[in-house]
Protein backbone atom coordinates (compact mmCIF):
# COMPACT_ATOMS: atom_id res chain seq x y z
CA UNK A 1 0.00 0.00 0.00
CA UNK A 2 2.26 2.70 -1.31
CA UNK A 3 -0.38 5.22 -2.31
CA UNK A 4 -0.36 8.77 -1.05
CA UNK A 5 -3.61 9.71 0.78
CA UNK A 6 -5.09 11.67 -2.16
CA UNK A 7 -5.00 8.45 -4.20
CA UNK A 8 -6.81 6.38 -1.57
CA UNK A 9 -10.16 4.79 -2.36
CA UNK A 10 -12.70 3.07 -0.12
CA UNK A 11 -11.56 -0.34 -1.37
CA UNK A 12 -7.84 0.39 -0.94
CA UNK A 13 -8.23 1.83 2.56
CA UNK A 14 -10.31 -1.17 3.67
CA UNK A 15 -7.75 -3.54 2.13
CA UNK A 16 -4.96 -1.79 4.00
CA UNK A 17 -6.78 -1.93 7.35
CA UNK A 18 -8.18 -5.45 7.09
CA UNK A 19 -5.54 -7.33 5.15
CA UNK A 20 -2.20 -5.51 5.09
CA UNK A 21 -1.91 -3.95 8.56
CA UNK A 22 -2.73 -7.12 10.54
CA UNK A 23 -0.03 -9.01 8.61
CA UNK A 24 2.67 -6.33 8.69
CA UNK A 25 2.33 -4.65 12.09
CA UNK A 26 3.27 -6.52 15.22
CA UNK A 27 0.85 -5.13 17.79
CA UNK A 28 -1.98 -6.30 19.97
CA UNK A 29 -5.72 -5.72 19.79
CA UNK A 30 -5.43 -2.43 21.69
CA UNK A 31 -3.47 -0.85 18.86
CA UNK A 32 -5.77 -2.17 16.16
CA UNK A 33 -8.87 -1.08 18.08
CA UNK A 34 -7.60 2.49 17.90
CA UNK A 35 -6.86 2.47 14.15
CA UNK A 36 -10.46 2.87 12.97
CA UNK A 37 -11.38 5.82 15.26
CA UNK A 38 -8.13 7.64 14.50
CA UNK A 39 -8.29 7.02 10.76
CA UNK A 40 -11.98 7.98 10.68
CA UNK A 41 -11.20 11.27 12.43
CA UNK A 42 -8.39 11.96 9.98
CA UNK A 43 -10.61 11.20 7.00
CA UNK A 44 -13.39 13.43 8.33
CA UNK A 45 -10.84 16.23 8.79
CA UNK A 46 -9.45 15.66 5.29
CA UNK A 47 -12.96 15.65 3.82
CA UNK A 48 -13.59 19.05 5.39
CA UNK A 49 -10.33 20.42 4.03
CA UNK A 50 -10.73 18.82 0.60
CA UNK A 51 -7.30 17.20 0.73
CA UNK A 52 -8.39 13.64 -0.01
CA UNK A 53 -11.02 13.27 -2.74
CA UNK A 54 -12.81 10.21 -1.30
CA UNK A 55 -12.23 10.97 2.39
CA UNK A 56 -15.91 11.20 3.33
CA UNK A 57 -16.72 7.86 1.72
CA UNK A 58 -13.67 6.24 3.32
CA UNK A 59 -14.65 7.55 6.77
CA UNK A 60 -18.16 6.18 6.35
CA UNK A 61 -16.91 2.76 5.30
CA UNK A 62 -14.38 2.39 8.12
CA UNK A 63 -17.03 1.97 10.81
CA UNK A 64 -17.74 -1.61 9.76
CA UNK A 65 -14.22 -3.00 9.45
CA UNK A 66 -12.82 -3.10 12.98
CA UNK A 67 -14.09 -6.64 13.65
CA UNK A 68 -12.58 -7.91 10.39
CA UNK A 69 -9.28 -6.25 11.23
CA UNK A 70 -9.16 -7.84 14.69
CA UNK A 71 -10.14 -11.22 13.25
CA UNK A 72 -7.20 -11.09 10.83
CA UNK A 73 -4.70 -10.65 13.67
CA UNK A 74 -4.76 -14.40 14.12
CA UNK A 75 -5.01 -14.24 17.89
CA UNK A 76 -6.56 -17.15 19.77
Amino acid sequence: FLLMPPAWTVRRSAECCVEIMPRKILAGPGFFSSVVPVLTSFMNFAAGKGGIPHAGAIAGHLHGIEDAMLKNLGLP
